[in-house]
């Protein structure tokens, strides 16, 4: 896996991630996610994504299964941001979770509906892992 802007800080400018992120936006809107602010999930979500859409593509060539997997990572973060206030290395933390939701869904473990608490709208059904 090569380094990007988010995972390792100081690595050459990626001219297609529309932003710089650095550890004080991470740390900022992962208080805010653990929190319960859902704008904190929604940056969270922006400033991790094309890094691990690209970590999932080196492990499964799949970007259907990968795409859903970062989706049901954030709704994974959802569920325990009571816990997420503890976490020391963020970005590790995001890595680890992301690597074990999407070999559950490559093994097969299926979808399932459930409702988050505090999304409004159509987004309170969501297609996660069970």
């Amino acid at each position: 896996m090569s380094c990007s802007k988010v995972i390792c800080p100081g690595s050459a400018p990626n001219p297609s991630h529309a932003m710089t992120f650095n550890k004080r936006d991470i740390d900022k809107n992962w208080q805010l996610l653990a929190e319960g602010e859902r704008q904190g999930l929604y940056e969270c979500f922006n400033i991790f994504y094309e890094d691990l859409y690209k970590l999932g593509l080196s492990l499964y060539k799949d970007p259907e299964l990968v795409k859903e997997s970062i989706h049901d990572l954030f709704l994974e973060l959802w569920k325990i941001r009571q816990r997420l206030i503890t976490v020391n290395n963020i970005q590790q933390y995001v890595i680890t979770i992301f690597k074990r939701v999407l070999y559950k869904a490559k093994k097969g473990q299926g979808y399932a509906t459930f409702e988050i608490d505090g999304l409004e709208g159509g987004e309170d059904q969501l297609l996660a892992t069970e």
